[in-house]
């Protein structure tokens, strides 16, 4: 395990004697830390997307709750939920962080392993 400079996880294949990194990271986040990141933590948030786009790379939220909890807003937030969402969708439509809302952690879980069995398998055909 390696620290990350921007993101949770990433996914890494090895092509003969080169290792190469996904340029693709998620950021996994509670329905807590969503509306945080999106409210008064959005100024970390976009140092995050800076640092994707500095590098090339490209940032996605692994939401570890539905667009349909989301909707319906949290506890101990007084953020207008459907503001929320236009502002994660506006961010999407200008940085290109794209939001994947799961049902359950074990469902985003599975998501993110998914996405990087199938970017290794394409970066590399000889995936096992």
């Amino acid at each position: 395990r390696t620290k990350l400079d921007w993101g949770d996880y990433t996914g890494l294949t090895r092509i003969g004697e080169v290792t190469h990194s996904c340029p693709v990271r998620f950021e996994r986040k509670s329905a807590g830390d969503l509306y945080g990141s999106f409210t008064s933590g959005y100024k970390r948030l976009r140092k995050r997307i800076d640092q994707a786009k500095a590098e090339k790379g490209a940032l996605y939220l692994i939401v570890e709750d539905s667009l349909t909890k989301i909707a319906s807003g949290i506890e101990y937030s007084t953020a207008d939920p459907r503001a929320l969402l236009r502002r994660i969708f506006t961010v999407w439509m200008r940085h290109d962080v794209v939001p994947v809302f799961c049902v359950w952690p074990y469902e985003a879980g599975c998501y993110v392993k998914l996405f990087y069995e199938a970017w290794g398998k394409n970066l590399n055909p000889n995936w096992p």
